[in-house]
């Protein structure tokens, strides 16, 4: 999710994938394949993955057009590609043959592209593990301030 912002969560489950994988498979590089968006989930990845292992990317061609598939290639005002994410997510999938996909989804938000990778890469027999953002901590409750005026108040 573009609206996932938890470092440490990222951080954690990915280190936990990453020793499982040196301890079942030490000569065998565990490689991340992130989507690149410039927020969110794929950022924090891409991040704290050198620690552990290649990052291969493979971002959304917002400018180009596909006419087989999309609506907007004949658009002449269109700006940006609308299907471009999801053209991405089914090459992921497609081109890399991830062994598990991590989908980091943030309740507060939409997910529609998380949803379409992680239901694609199912549609192709491949595990998906969902990780769902720690609640945030609620704001914490300010009092009125304290009189510095008179001593016995603070």
């Amino acid at each position: 999710s573009r609206e996932f912002e938890d470092l440490r969560q990222v951080h954690d489950v990915l280190s936990r994938y990453a020793e499982i994988h040196a301890q079942d498979y030490p000569d065998i590089p565990l490689v991340l394949v992130s989507g690149h968006a410039q927020r969110g989930a794929d950022v924090l990845a891409e991040m704290i993955w050198p620690d552990y292992g290649p990052v291969l990317t493979e971002p959304a061609d917002w400018q180009t057009h596909t006419p087989e598939r999309c609506k907007c290639a004949n658009d002449p005002t269109a700006t940006y590609c609308k299907l471009a994410g999801i053209v991405r997510n089914e090459k992921m999938v497609t081109n890399y043959k991830p062994s598990v996909v991590i989908a980091f989804y943030e309740p507060s938000a939409a997910n529609r592209g998380t949803n379409h990778a992680a239901d694609y890469a199912r549609s192709k027999d491949i595990p998906v593990r969902t990780v769902i953002a720690s609640p945030k901590a609620s704001a914490p409750v300010v009092e009125a301030p304290v009189d510095t005026t008179n001593p016995l108040d603070f």
